[in-house]
């Protein structure tokens, strides 16, 4: 039927872009009829969502507007007009899914007409429980504003005693708050009694008198019939029919979903028969033709893959084909294609395996090598100075920058490593770094070097990841002391120094010895608070720089220590105690009188700086600190200006 590859390939594309045109116009169609029938049931849906809000809104209006003087002097309210436009909501979305039914294979029209009836019973008796709330009025307005100014009135002229006048008024408080009859009994029982007491009063007393006990009675029938407070009489009867109409409008939009569903499924099922016979008439039209089309490619194809498969090695010959067009040429070209490429690869194979095995060895090597090389050379140490390998770094080699430089040290480690033996001490000193150097790592730095047990590290980024190490350091040295006492022995403290500078991070040395270091004043400095730790009873201490520049300053606990001058500086440097860790939360709670001893002292007042100190002491023996201070500002108190002070503490020891 056709000549060649391309015809039959253009043949089988039209018939497939037929059917898929008929599909497209189907969809559409079942969208257009899904879309019909749900609008026409989301407009009672949403015509009941309606009614379900206007019934909070007379709800709200009978709760809310009767204590609202406004409402009785306008006769409207917000409320009000919100009933308003809801209720035309409510008429206009029930006419649009009245007309919309008349377009579908099923209709609604007696559900909603029963509906809309109950409605316009329903809005007349809320039109007249509205004017009679309004008749009823509210303090100055109206029929209760009439009762109250007949009322003010005898209040005013004195015109009866007070104790009975302030029983009148108890007897209509009660009433308004507990509608219970004996009220207005009692009320309407004294005011008889009243006026034949009173046959003297005027007659404007007897008249205000008689028209305060008319308007209350006029009240009370209407409060009767409104029902309002009691729930009975217009308001009962308007909540019924409300309920009846929700009732009614409930069982319209169950019917629709239902009906709904219903349709749905029916138009699902037509839409789903007509795309399955389109789509059966495509692909067995579709298999008849491509079976044609592909063969003589499938042939070639599974040729081709088995070829790849056996990694280029199979060499029989190509099927035969039995066509001639394109894919007859395509197969008599390919099987020269082949021939070749076996050839030429069984000469590469040779050659790569040769060279493969070479390089194999030489890359063991290699990684071995760099393996050994970064436990000695951190690999952020090489990437500071702009190096890939250590192969690359040479003499001299150094890069400037400010980063953040802290020690760490293990208290008293020299009398706790008499006790041990030589390998007992190589075997403490790396189980304790074994939990401290990931504590670093973790918080982005990394280790310049160890001095037995003290640690120096570099914090490149953020002086922030030196100060939540140092306060990391807790847990590691908790689990580390419970090894120890595993093992009898004492548990350990640790002290820790933290500075910010300028540092010089490069190698030093010759072509035949290297060592990596960092050179700097804030490498000492650093050094130095470490050793005021025990002297000031800190775990960490950081330099104001440090402080400074934390990104998390506004976040951290900290107190001031001292201005100290450090053995090897002149100037000094003020210093501060990380008050985060977990035991030093105590320490946090009085702070603030802390600091007000710091600022006493000072200002050279040391008796009330002392006496600062010495309560603070007495709250917590432990705080070493707290000590110091006082023995400090004793010893200043005694001496007075015999003894020179310029507030900075001159450290004599590393």
């Amino acid at each position: 039927m056709f000549t060649s590859f391309r015809q039959r390939l253009l043949f089988c594309f039209s018939l497939i872009l037929g059917a898929s045109f008929l599909i497209v116009i189907l969809t559409h169609y079942h969208q257009l009829a899904r879309e019909k029938i749900s609008r026409s049931t989301a407009l009672i849906e949403s015509a009941y969502v309606l009614m379900l809000k206007d019934i909070n809104i007379k709800s709200d209006l009978f709760n809310q507007d009767v204590h609202q003087p406004a409402f009785f002097k306008t006769r409207t309210s917000p409320n009000l007009r919100d009933h308003q436009r809801m209720k035309d909501s409510i008429e206009l979305t029930l006419d649009a899914a009245i007309a919309s039914f008349r377009h579908l294979p099923y209709t609604m029209d007696s559900g909603l007409y029963v509906v809309e009836r109950q409605l316009k019973g329903s809005e007349a008796l809320f039109d007249t429980l509205t004017a009679l709330l309004l008749d009823r009025g509210y303090k100055d307005y109206n029929l209760e504003g009439a009762m109250r100014r007949h009322i003010h009135w005898l209040e005013d002229h004195h015109a009866i005693a007070a104790d009975k006048m302030l029983s009148l008024r108890r007897h209509e408080k009660d009433y308004i708050i507990r509608q219970e009859p004996e009220y207005v009994q009692k009320l309407n029982a004294m005011v008889t009694d009243l006026l034949k007491r009173y046959p003297s009063a005027s007659d404007s007393a007897a008249f205000h008198l008689a028209g305060y006990r008319d308007r209350f009675n006029e009240m009370v029938a209407l409060e009767t019939r409104m029902g309002i407070r009691s729930n009975s009489g217009l308001k009962r009867e308007m909540d019924d029919k409300l309920k009846a109409i929700g009732h009614s409008l409930n069982q319209v939009v169950i019917q629709a979903q239902a009906r709904e569903k219903e349709s749905l499924m029916q138009l699902n099922r037509l839409f789903l028969f007509l795309s399955l016979m389109l789509v059966a008439l495509s692909v067995v039209a579709s298999f008849i033709i491509a079976r044609r089309i592909t063969r003589p490619l499938t042939e070639l194809t599974e040729f081709i893959t088995r070829f790849i498969d056996s990694h280029f090695t199979v060499e029989e010959q190509a099927p035969a084909v039995r066509t001639k067009d394109e894919i007859g040429k395509l197969a008599a070209n390919f099987t020269l294609l082949k021939d070749e490429v076996i050839s030429h690869l069984k000469f590469f194979k040779q050659k790569v395996d040769e060279r493969t095995a070479e390089l194999n060895r030489a890359n063991q090597r290699l990684l071995a090598i760099n393996e050994a090389n970064a436990r000695f050379v951190p690999t952020p140490f090489l990437k500071f100075l702009g190096k890939n390998s250590i192969e690359e770094v040479g003499p001299g080699d150094q890069v400037h920058g400010e980063m953040t430089v802290l020690f760490t040290d293990i208290r008293a480690f020299t009398h706790l490593s008499e006790t041990l033996s030589p390998q007992q001490n190589f075997d403490f000193v790396n189980t304790y770094l074994r939990e401290m150097v990931p504590v670093i790592e973790r918080h982005h730095g990394f280790i310049d070097k160890f001095i037995g047990d003290t640690i120096m590290a570099i914090f490149p980024d953020s002086p922030d990841d030196a100060v939540d190490a140092a306060l990391d350091f807790a847990k590691a040295i908790s689990r580390f002391n419970a090894h120890l006492r595993a093992n009898n022995i004492a548990p350990i403290e640790i002290g820790t120094g933290i500075h910010t500078g300028k540092l010089v991070l490069g190698t030093i040395g010759n072509a035949s010895r290297l060592e990596t270091t960092v050179i700097s004043d804030a490498v000492n400095i650093a050094s130095r608070l470490e050793g005021l730790c025990k002297h000031y009873h800190a775990s960490i201490i950081v330099s104001d720089d440090t402080l400074v520049k934390a990104n998390a300053l506004n976040k951290r606990n900290f107190r001031y220590l001292d201005d100290v001058r450090v053995k090897g500086k002149q100037k000094s440097i003020r210093v501060f105690e990380i008050l985060d860790a977990e035991k030093d939360s105590f320490k946090i709670s009085y702070l603030m009188h802390y600091e007000s001893g710091i600022a006493r002292m000072k200002a050279g007042d040391y008796e009330e700086a002392r006496q600062i100190f010495a309560a603070l002491h007495q709250k917590n023996p432990a705080d070493g600190l707290l000590f110091l201070l006082l023995q400090r500002c004793e010893k200043r108190a005694e001496h007075g200006s015999s003894l020179p002070w310029d507030g900075v503490e001159i450290m004599y020891v590393k």
